[in-house]
């Protein structure tokens, strides 16, 4: 169909497919928008010696969320080795931040991490003590898919 329906009763105009563009029927572009406003506050407690995660919210289907920053703190004054990263079901990980042994405080990663649906923020941190505590804050923006 090389330019495209020309007769609006056609099934392709049911979904809003096509369009008039003032000279001839088109295929519509995908419409991005803005929803809302992404943040989110969790803690994860160390249960034993190893990797102690802290897992944030999963996105949607029909959304894209912008994450643009996130803060990592955790409550041992001994220094812990903390990654940022970026979880894909089925994909696994992609590492966003490397931020190293940090003490107790807050750490940032100021960025842009974007995320499809199915996708979340994971913080790790290594060898935390056992009972204590790891802080995940993030925050960015939500994009409506339409």
């Amino acid at each position: 169909m090389a330019g495209g329906p020309t007769n609006p009763t056609e099934q392709y105009f049911k979904d809003g497919q096509w369009g008039w563009d003032g000279t001839q029927w088109r295929k519509l572009a995908l419409s991005w928008g803005y929803s809302d406003r992404y943040a989110e506050s969790l803690t994860g407690v160390s249960v034993g010696p190893g990797a102690t995660y802290v897992y944030g919210t999963t996105v949607p289907a029909g959304e894209v969320w912008v994450v643009e920053a996130v803060a990592v703190k955790h409550n041992d004054p001994v220094a812990r080795n903390v990654q940022i990263h970026a979880v894909a079901p089925g994909v696994g990980m992609v590492v966003a931040e490397t931020l190293g042994a940090i003490t107790w405080g807050i750490t940032y990663f100021v960025g842009r991490m974007t995320f499809k649906a199915g996708d979340r923020v994971r913080v790790q941190g290594w060898n935390v003590a056992v009972g204590q505590t790891v802080y995940l804050e993030a925050w960015g923006y939500k994009m409506r898919i339409g």
